[in-house]
């Protein structure tokens, strides 16, 4: 199935600072423009979607101009021998907000949830509600792009992406195309590519540095997610005697080989993959297999 990051807030840096600006010109001369954030711009119905073949997480944030918010987390999958929808786990959750400039603080004053019944290998439902806990950050900085459809929340934890219902949504293939890099320091003062995004057209690269794994195929673009579409061809730095060396000049240039072992060794996502990719200017912001990574356009 797909590989896609968890809707749960990650424990990972973000990678890189947004501007607070009110608008700024990017190096391309593209205006970038934000939205005040306050209760009534953030108020209203916020989703984030898993789209995997066979299995689906869907997180749906409800805030009222009050501050009081509803958090539901459903993830369930397609059982391909009964070819029925199972819901794994579903969970509620109830609070407040308050907002002291663009910083986010949430309490939460219930939480429950439900879980898969099987009897005798049949799957009958979901339990009674249970008293679960669930956590928020202390602090989680809140800023909207694409004219406040997109939120993200930015925390120690990393950043969680949200698209706001009702309105339109990033779609347009053009705005991806190109090549994309975010960044780590590995040391201090010593920023490094890990992961290396190319489009042209339909078509889409992606190399992951610390896996020294390549990914080429064609890929979709639909309310801001890229989902991979057909077979995915896999290319890898390592070989059976040892590992060949990665060029965080040209990603590309390296050496990409088949996999030496295809019973054993076949990539982490050569099954299929699908992440958030908003473009704002010259950067994109994203949710990539456990990171939240800052794309800056090349």
């Amino acid at each position: 199935m797909k590989k896609f990051l968890a809707w749960a807030l990650i424990a990972l840096p973000v990678l890189a600072a947004c501007e607070n600006e009110d608008e700024l010109n990017d190096e391309n001369g593209t205006a970038s423009v934000s939205v005040e954030v306050s209760m009534k711009s953030i108020a209203g119905e916020w989703f984030v979607n898993e789209p995997e073949r066979g299995r689906s997480g869907i997180e749906t944030l409800t805030i009222q101009e009050n501050g009081s918010f509803v958090l539901e987390i459903e993830n369930s999958y397609v059982d391909p021998t009964l070819q029925t929808l199972i819901v794994n786990n579903f969970k509620h959750v109830e609070g407040t907000f308050e907002l002291d400039g663009t910083i986010l603080r949430g309490t939460v004053s219930k939480a429950q949830s439900k879980y898969a019944v099987w009897e005798q290998g049949r799957y009958v439902g979901l339990s009674d509600w249970e008293e679960d806990t669930h956590e928020l950050p202390d602090n989680a900085e809140v800023v909207l792009v694409r004219s406040g459809s997109v939120m993200l929340l930015r925390s120690e934890f990393g950043t969680v992406m949200y698209f706001k219902k009702g309105v339109q949504l990033p779609n347009d293939i053009s705005e991806l195309q190109g090549i994309w890099f975010s960044f780590e320091a590995y040391k201090a003062g010593d920023e490094k590519v890990n992961i290396a995004i190319k489009m042209n057209g339909d078509n889409i690269d992606v190399i992951v540095e610390p896996w020294a794994q390549r990914f080429i195929c064609k890929y979709t673009y639909k309310d801001g997610i890229i989902a991979s579409f057909g077979e995915v061809t896999f290319r890898t730095l390592w070989r059976e005697d040892g590992c060949d060396d990665f060029d965080y000049d040209d990603p590309w240039a390296a050496a990409w080989h088949p996999t030496y072992d295809p019973q054993q060794y076949t990539g982490n996502l050569t099954d299929g993959f699908s992440f958030p990719f908003v473009v704002d200017g010259s950067k994109a912001y994203s949710m990539f297999v456990g990171n939240s990574p800052v794309f800056i356009k090349q």
